[in-house]
């Protein structure tokens, strides 16, 4: 009866919230969930193509014809014998990375249906309450570090000859306990960790590995290279930046960059890097079968904001045909989505002579002629009246100013200037035409962000949200409100 076994990490949700049909999205596959895992617990997840096939086996896991193995780690002295009997039988088994240390290894393996609460309880009760699990006595940690490392039907396999569709491997920080006591690289890794078991990494990926639940640290992997973004009111310690090596080196990548990020606003010019040697000062990643061009000496940014991925995605999707405005276009990528999705006319606008000059280089990269794109270097408010006033339109609009940017006509500030800017938009929207308008201003929460939107368009349009954000920002479940905010406006059709 076939099954396979799929790899949910630590801190998403499990399948009643959705990490098997989250896999299933990226495979463009069916997949049902025979077992379910709890939001903190790690491993094993067995799954089918079919309802028939996973109505069968939950079946056969009732009836106890399953086996399944959960490892723990535990920082309490190990009891000589089991305190408290139970059907959890507790098997130590660490190794050589433990010896010295006060941490050590279990197992216990359980038939039919795993009921982890119950699991946890009995841990405590034998004297070996689980690293992370403070509900029931475990020491704090970053993580619950629970796993499940095996599932398997006792017909499909003898023991000793488990195959690679059965088993598991823990993550990797089950084997640093050396590394325990330094919460904040631990923290780190159990980021990275989550999203290398959620995303398929390649040498050109572009992903975020550490977002809010990074505390102070933030990172994305832009091809070859870590980009890290430090929030601490301090410059980074030399520890803080060992660690900082540590994580570039389990994420799978020869360089990195940490940007220190406090007080940048009083003078954009300014900026701190820290990194390993002097590396590539230019390099490519990839995104939605779109490269683009990273670079470490410009701006506060190395070329792509990643939080937009999804609504990247969604104009490329949607592109076709259609005349696509870009305004505050930086390094093009939006204007690249929408010529990827075969757009009809591209034109990007910034005001930025540089940033414009990076776009025509990420275009060229892309294999599309400049001459089939418009690059207007000007304000963005200027260029759309002067749109208004020839009666020039275009049939897709992304808006994504920034909080705060200095212009021909002085400054441009978000709470002052969006209505006005979302109201010259109507003017120069097709009947039926889309206006992307995102921020990730902070002082807005979205309801807010919401608020200001209907008001400056008032009964002209349609407002409807954006695809939510890849998990490698916001996973579902989490308290935090997403940083940014997006809407798209549908603009009524004439009569």
């Amino acid at each position: 009866m076939p099954f396979e076994l799929i790899d949910k990490p630590a801190g998403v949700p499990g399948d009643r919230d959705g990490f098997s049909q989250f896999i299933s999205q990226r495979r463009a596959q069916p997949l049902f969930a025979v077992n379910d895992l709890d939001y903190d617990i790690s491993g094993a997840v067995m799954v089918t193509e079919t309802a028939q096939v996973c109505e069968q086996l939950r079946q056969r896991m009732a009836g106890g014809g399953s086996r399944t193995v959960f490892r723990f780690v535990t920082d309490q002295p190990a009891p000589r014998t089991q305190k408290k009997p139970g059907p959890h039988r507790l098997r130590r088994c660490d190794g050589i990375p433990f010896q010295g240390t006060k941490y050590s290894v279990w197992e216990t393996a359980t038939l039919g249906f795993a009921d982890t609460q119950r699991l946890r309880k009995e841990a405590s009760e034998a004297g070996v309450a689980i690293l992370g699990d403070t509900a029931h006595g475990g020491s704090p940690f970053p993580r619950l570090m629970l796993h499940c490392v095996e599932m398997r039907f006792d017909a499909d396999a003898a023991d000793g000859d488990l195959r690679p569709p059965y088993r598991v491997p823990p993550p990797f920080v089950f084997d640093c306990p050396q590394q325990f006591d330094r919460a904040d690289l631990i923290n780190w890794l159990v980021c990275i960790e989550r999203r290398q078991r959620s995303f398929a990494v390649k040498a050109e990926t572009t992903l975020r590995l550490i977002h809010s639940d990074g505390g102070l640290l933030r990172c994305d992997r832009l091809g070859s290279v870590c980009w890290f973004y430090w929030y601490g009111e301090e410059a980074p310690t030399a520890a803080q930046l060992e660690e900082v090596s540590t994580v570039a080196a389990v994420a799978g990548v020869s360089q990195w960059r940490l940007q220190w990020m406090f007080d940048r606003g009083r003078d954009p010019h300014h900026k701190q890097l820290w990194g390993n040697g002097a590396g590539e000062s230019q390099w490519t990643g990839e995104e939605n079968g779109v490269r683009y061009l990273f670079r470490e000496a410009q701006g506060l940014s190395p070329g792509l904001f990643l939080d937009q991925r999804h609504n990247r995605r969604w104009v490329m999707e949607h592109a076709r045909d259609q005349r696509v405005l870009n305004l505050f276009s930086y390094t093009g990528g939006f204007g690249l989505c929408a010529a990827a999705g075969a757009a009809a006319e591209v034109v990007n606008v910034d005001s930025s002579r540089n940033t414009q000059e990076w776009a025509r280089e990420n275009f060229l990269l892309n294999g599309f002629a400049l001459t089939d794109v418009e690059f207007s270097v000007t304000d963005a408010r200027l260029f759309v009246q002067g749109c208004a006033r020839r009666g020039r339109q275009f049939d897709l609009i992304v808006c994504d100013p920034p909080s705060f940017a200095r212009c021909q006509d002085g400054v441009f500030q978000l709470e002052r200037h969006l209505p006005e800017l979302l109201r010259d938009l109507l003017e120069i929207a097709a009947p039926g035409a889309a206006i992307v308008v995102s921020t990730n201003y902070e002082k807005w929460s979205f309801a807010e962000f919401r608020r200001v939107v209907i008001d400056s368009v008032r009964q002209r349009t349609q407002v409807l949200p954006m695809p939510s954000p890849d998990w490698d920002f916001e996973v579902p479940g989490q308290v935090a409100e997403p940083i940014l905010k997006s809407l798209c406006l549908r603009v009524n059709q004439v009569g």
